[in-house]
């Protein structure tokens, strides 16, 4: 090999002998690119997979977050539906006759009248009756 410099000319001390340089064989299953780029892919894939697995958990985290938040809507729901028919049976029960008797007595000394108690007067025949 030669190279020119504007001073001189410059010529190796050793001689070539032709001999080629030796490549390592690459078997038939080899990787292709050398093995700092398979590193990096590599290195590049688990970085991906670990990504993906943060970002799995926490999705996970925020499905049960609302599944439990569902549940307890529920349980809440069955506990007002649960409360709502013990209003409506207690209403039923105040407003059932016997107890507007029953109160009326207790409160206001107002009872029914007994057979006999009431007279009536009848404008056809121009006669009192007793109910």
């Amino acid at each position: 090999m030669e190279y020119q410099n504007s001073i001189r000319f410059y010529t190796r001390s050793v001689m070539d002998l032709g001999i080629k340089q030796h490549l390592p064989v690459r078997d038939v299953l080899g990787l292709s690119g050398g093995m700092a780029l398979w590193r990096r892919v590599g290195s590049l894939f688990l970085l991906v997979i670990l990504s993906l697995l943060l970002v799995h958990l926490f999705m996970a985290s925020m499905l049960r977050d609302v599944e439990q938040s569902i549940s307890m809507a529920e349980i809440r729901h069955h506990e007002l539906m649960d409360g709502k028919i013990e209003l409506l049976a207690q209403r039923a029960a105040i407003l059932s006759p016997e107890h507007v008797r029953q109160e009326a007595a207790e409160k206001l000394s107002l009872y029914k009248p007994a057979k006999g108690q009431v007279i009536f007067f009848d404008r056809r025949t121009g006669t009192f009756s007793y109910l």
